[in-house]
């Protein structure tokens, strides 16, 4: 616990988690009061992250409570939603790329309306408020009420407000957009974009870099239907080369929203650890002539200076691809990989099931929404686990 330090109003010291001789976990910490003293706050429980997840709501209580009757300190929107977003940070329950989303979409409300107070919010007010910061950007204004309703929730249950007024708002209904698929056509082209080297039509100096890195990791894309930060975390020992097919395990992804492309060791959604097995010869071939000519002891395709490549920097490539290759690659985008190898399972006659598992989506219904009609690959592949 903090000591030796006062704490400020509402502000929650460390949290101490002890193991008891009856078994139990006890979980201590402090809490800055009003008078400027601190409140020790306990909790106990039959195993240690639940007696640290109770301590920390009721050591969330208290600061709300703290910070309410301190004086000079009026409840405003940046009040309750910075004391949400500690919490989530402290529980652990979502992971710290979620939390980054919730943070990075809840941002401009912050920046323009954070002194608002949450005692003169009304459900038309704060829809007033989102649509004018989130107009034209559906998946931020639902992120930004996710955060708001989770904030007012906590408000409500400290007795700072009464009412939840962010429960009674629905986020605005977003547009989907004809999904398109690729055809074998569509994927060469762009294999061949990537793997053409950029030019620089004034200097005619060669831009970025000159082997297949990103056709190579485009077309095992193409092949797996997985996602850009999965592929730039495919490490060689999720990779098992036999000689008529490949098993590969992604198990983790690449995230770059805060600092530099770092692997995290757990993969978007529980769903999305799974392993597949191919027998395309192109995925063979192309996974054998890496682990041969491998530039990285670890990754299978490493970033510049044999650090991890970032989706950021994939993404950048696709477009200069796209602009240099002209108008017939220029709505091609990684993502599309996904939705055509659902196109082609599902034409296949695979089960959404199936397709769901092979893909990381959690919900079958996920994959069946995004089903169009072209094809893609006649390969053979299929989930093992």
């Amino acid at each position: 616990m903090t000591r030796g330090r006062q704490l400020r109003p509402g502000e929650v010291g460390s949290i101490t988690v002890t193991k008891l001789p009856n078994g139990q976990y006890r979980a201590d910490t402090r809490v800055g009061t009003a008078e400027g003293a601190s409140k020790r706050v306990r909790a106990l429980a039959e195993t240690a992250g639940r007696a640290r997840a109770r301590v920390i709501a009721n050591a969330d209580r208290a600061a709300i409570v703290a910070k309410r009757s301190s004086p000079g300190q009026p409840k405003t929107i940046d009040d309750v939603v910075s004391q949400r977003l500690t919490r989530l940070h402290n529980e652990g329950s979502l992971k710290p790329q979620t939390v980054s989303e919730y943070e990075r979409a809840i941002g401009p409300l912050l920046r323009e309306h954070g002194t608002t107070s949450v005692h003169d919010l009304t459900p038309s007010h704060l829809s007033s408020l989102l649509s004018s910061m989130y107009a034209g950007k559906p998946d931020s204004w639902r992120q930004a009420l996710v955060v708001m309703r989770g904030a007012l929730a906590d408000a409500v249950q400290a007795g700072v407000v009464d009412r939840n007024v962010a429960r009674e708002l629905r986020a605005p209904r977003k547009k989907r957009k004809p999904v398109r698929a690729l055809s074998e056509k569509h994927v060469a082209q762009m294999i061949d974009a990537l793997r053409t080297p950029i030019i620089d039509p004034v200097s005619n100096a060669v831009l970025g870099r000159e082997d297949n890195l990103f056709s190579d990791a485009a077309t095992l894309q193409f092949l797996t239907g997985a996602r850009v930060g999965e592929i730039c975390a495919l490490r060689w020992i999720d990779v098992a080369l036999q000689e008529e097919s490949v098993v590969i395990t992604f198990r983790a992804t690449v995230i770059s929203r805060q600092g530099p492309a770092r692997i995290q060791e757990e993969p978007k959604t529980a769903a999305s650890n799974r392993s597949l097995r191919l027998k395309n010869p192109v995925a063979i071939a192309l996974l054998a002539r890496r682990l041969r000519d491998q530039t990285h002891e670890e990754l299978v395709f490493p970033g510049d200076k044999g650090g991890v490549l970032s989706p950021h920097t994939v993404q950048a490539r696709w477009r200069k691809a796209r602009v240099a290759f002209g108008s017939e690659v220029s709505w091609i985008t990684p993502h599309i990989a996904r939705r055509s190898l659902v196109t082609t399972r599902a034409e296949q006659g695979w089960t959404f099931e199936d397709i769901a598992r092979a893909v990381g989506h959690s919900d079958p219904g996920t994959s069946r929404r995004i089903y169009t009609k072209y094809r893609l690959f006649t390969d053979e592949c299929g989930v093992i686990v």
